[in-house]
C-alpha cells in the first residue's frame, strides 16, 4: 500500500467543523483542504462515528434500533424472496456500499435513468425557483457556506467559510483604525453535557490604540435563539466571553443589520 501523503485531521479540528459546527463530511474536506476518503480515515482513527444519511437528513442522530432496521432493509430482509438475493448480490460485489458503487451512466441502464431524472428536475422552472429562494435565505442569515480565501493587505491571505465572513475581512481591511487581524486566534474548552469541547471564535481583532476584540460573527437569529434555548451554541458564546475577559480582551457578537 502507498505511503499516505496528507496527515489525517486533528480530532479537535473535526470535533469543531462536524460536530459543533454542523458541516458535512464533503464541506469538512473542502475546507481543510483534503479528500473525502482522508476525512473518513480521519474520524475512524480517532473512533468517531459520522452521520447516517437518514441521520443528517432530520438533523438528529438515531438510535440503535432504528440504525439496526434501516439496515434490514437495506439487505433486503423485508423484500421478496428474489429482490433480497439481488439486493445481497448488488452489496456482495460493491464491498457493502451500495448497488451503484463504481457504476456510472454510461456503464449501467439505471443509473443512466436516474441521472436523467435527477437532470430533467433540475431543469423545470419550480426547482430553479426554489432553489434561488433558498439561496436568498440562506445569504440572509449568513448561513450560505461561500468558501475561499481573501488577499488582505493588512493579514496576507486568510480564509473565508461563508459570504459574511468575506465581506467582514474586506470591511476590517478597509477600516484605519484596525492594525492588524487573526482568524481563529486561540481555542476555547467548555463543557457541554459532561463532555469537553473546543471553541474556535472567528477573530481577534486589534486596533491603533491598543485595544482587542475577540469577534464572533453569528446571525442575530442564531444567537436569540440559543440565548431562549441555551443550547450548545449558548455555552460556546459563554465560554468566548468568559475567556475574552481573562485575556483583557473585549468581546463582542456580531452580525449585520437586519439580520
Amino acid at each position: 500500500m502507498p505511503a499516505r501523503t496528507q496527515a489525517l485531521l486533528p480530532k479537535d479540528r473535526i470535533q469543531d467543523l462536524y460536530f459543533d459546527q454542523g458541516l458535512s463530511l464533503s464541506q469538512v474536506a473542502e475546507i481543510t483542504g483534503t479528500n473525502y476518503r482522508l476525512v473518513q480515515d480521519s474520524f475512524r482513527e480517532h473512533g468517531l462515528s459520522w452521520r447516517t444519511k437518514s441521520e443528517a437528513r432530520q438533523g438528529i442522530r438515531l438510535s440503535l434500533e432504528t440504525r439496526r432496521k434501516l439496515s434490514r432493509i437495506r439487505k433486503g430482509v423485508k423484500d421478496p424472496p428474489e429482490v433480497a438475493a439481488r439486493k445481497r448480490e448488488f452489496l456482495k460485489t460493491a464491498g457493502g456500499r451500495g448497488w451503484n458503487k463504481g457504476l456510472t451512466a454510461d456503464t449501467d441502464e439505471r443509473v443512466a435513468r436516474q441521472r436523467k431524472a435527477a437532470v430533467a428536475v433540475m431543469r423545470t422552472k419550480e426547482w430553479r425557483e426554489a432553489r434561488s429562494r433558498q439561496k436568498a435565505a440562506q445569504i440572509a442569515t449568513g448561513t450560505y457556506y461561500k468558501r475561499g480565501y481573501h488577499q488582505s493587505p493588512k493579514v496576507g491571505l486568510v480564509y473565508f467559510m461563508s459570504g459574511w465572513e468575506e465581506r467582514r475581512w474586506k470591511e476590517l481591511d478597509g477600516d484605519d483604525t484596525v492594525v492588524t487581524y487573526e482568524q481563529h486566534p486561540c481555542r476555547i474548552p467548555y463543557l457541554w453535557e459532561g463532555i469537553q469541547h473546543l471553541y474556535l471564535p472567528d477573530v481577534l481583532i486589534t486596533y491603533q490604540d491598543g485595544v482587542q476584540v475577540l469577534e464572533e460573527i453569528k446571525p442575530r437569529k442564531i444567537v436569540e435563539e440559543a440565548k431562549r434555548k441555551q443550547n450548545k451554541t449558548a455555552k460556546k458564546l459563554e465560554a468566548g466571553e468568559e475567556y475574552a475577559s481573562n485575556q483583557g480582551w473585549k468581546w463582542r457578537i456580531f452580525w449585520y443589520p437586519g439580520r
